[in-house]
């Protein structure tokens, strides 16, 4: 669970927000700005090249380079190319070297062309990005579901190994996913032009069952029962000049408001909601209009419920703290830098210490082992492995053997939310079947 830092990332997309929290991928920069999916930029008609830099002259404070173009995609590029934009990292400029092999997302800059740090792609990602989305496997056991946005689908099934199963289809992106008690079913927050749902979505065939309607604002969903008759939504927004997160529950087809605080740090659990704001941490539920104060200092950030609710971890400056909600016990300790605290079960939390390497806890705060670095985003536990997205790797660390590898390369890079599926489920015959006539412009049809 990596709420707060999750919300601020879907809600802004700003790399510079997730650059705090210890689990995105190696690479991030002082530019404060979204790094951009190649395909997407494909898919809406955008200019791209793969190419060598020829040459380099200084232009103000900056670079211009010639590129003698290997690919072009877009435009008619020639067989060379002029591009600005050169310069200091921290302002979203970047350093080419004169025989290098480069591949840029390319705007148009006069009668020339120009490109920055956030538009800068990898050789092989940009060559990926270009190709049909691969057919999936259709059966098999579903470990873990990667969310996000992927040409005509917005899930993807995927076994331990990394393989596609399946795809769920239909438009916009899912921002955040919640399997549902039992594995059967899972539930999805989308959006799409300007609007949000809740969408139900059958496990075994991937079919979608029913939607919700949900604000904009929405941040987190979050199944309560089996049949996905009952959930909490989030929601973050600004009002009346300061922040405040809302929670919603959806029951018998029905959204309705549940309770508000100030705050942007929620944790949901199946009944209650927790939230962390100027007061300390707050609980809404399970009574409509019930808001109660819990524990734990002004301001606590990224909250996380552990495995079945009984434990709430949170950050305050230089420390994490664990409260016991059965008891109303906190334990804390002191960690060198922030860094979102993640459960690997009922009684193990993680929390990012230094240079990417994550401490492990056990229930009472202490210190069991340090693993890493694990740069990847968003992570996922499997028993005792981490999993998570770099580029288009998916990565895994054993914390138990402290063994990191890649497992395989994914065909789009916008995950969004990666979660596990308890049980591993099977999953046979599923609609999500095939990718006919999927290329990079087929993307973002509506929401179903």
């Amino acid at each position: 669970m990596m709420q707060a830092r999750r919300a601020r990332r879907l809600l802004f997309a700003a790399a510079a927000v997730a650059a705090a929290v210890g689990f995105l991928p190696a690479g991030a920069s002082g530019c404060s700005c979204a790094r951009t999916d190649p395909r997407d930029w494909l898919a809406g008609g955008g200019v791209a090249l793969i190419g060598s830099v020829v040459s380099e002259r200084s232009e103000g404070r900056g670079s211009r380079y010639t590129v003698r173009v290997e690919r072009g995609w877009g435009a008619d590029l020639g067989g060379e190319v002029d591009i600005g934009g050169g310069g200091d990292e921290t302002s979203c400029g970047f350093r080419w070297k004169v025989g290098e092999r480069v591949a840029a997302l390319l705007l148009r800059d006069g009668d020339g062309w120009r490109t920055n740090l956030c538009l800068l792609v990898e050789p092989d990602e940009l060559e990926a990005a270009t190709r049909p989305f691969p057919e999936p496997l259709g059966r098999g056991r579903v470990a873990l579901l990667a969310a996000g946005a992927f040409g005509r689908s917005r899930l993807m099934a995927l076994d331990r190994r990394g393989r596609i199963l399946a795809y769920g289809r239909g438009g916009g992106e899912t921002r955040q996913v919640s399997v549902c008690p039992g594995s059967r079913r899972v539930v999805e927050l989308v959006t799409a032009r300007s609007r949000a749902r809740v969408v139900v979505r059958q496990l075994r065939t991937m079919d979608v069952l029913r939607a919700l309607p949900a604000p904009f604002d929405a941040t987190e969903v979050r199944c309560s029962t089996r049949t996905a008759d009952s959930l909490l939504v989030a929601s973050i927004g600004y009002r009346r000049g300061r922040v405040e997160a809302r929670v919603l529950r959806g029951r018998d087809g029905r959204v309705s408001p549940l309770g508000r605080a100030p705050g942007d740090s929620v944790a949901l659990g199946r009944r209650t909601a927790y939230v962390g704001g100027p007061n300390g941490v707050v609980a809404i539920g399970p009574a409509a209009g019930r808001v109660r104060p819990v524990a734990g200092p002004a301001n606590a950030t990224d909250l996380a419920l552990s495995p079945g609710g009984r434990r709430l971890a949170l950050l305050a400056p230089r420390r994490v703290e664990v409260l016991d909600l059965a008891t109303g016990g906190v334990r804390s300790a002191r960690v060198g830098r922030w860094g979102t605290p993640l459960w690997m079960g009922p009684r193990r939390l993680l929390v990012r210490v230094r240079g990417g390497r994550l401490a492990l806890y056990d229930a009472r705060l202490r210190r069991l082992d340090v693993v890493g670095p694990f740069r990847a985003y968003p992570p996922a536990v499997l028993g005792t492995r981490l999993v998570g997205v770099n580029g288009l790797e998916l990565v895994e660390l054993d914390v138990r053997r402290k063994r990191r590898r890649a497992l395989t390369e994914l065909p789009d890079r916008d995950v969004l939310d990666l979660v596990a599926v308890p049980g591993a489920p099977a999953l046979v015959e599923a609609s999500g079947r095939g990718f006919p006539s999927c290329r990079p412009g087929d993307i973002h049809p509506r929401v179903r």
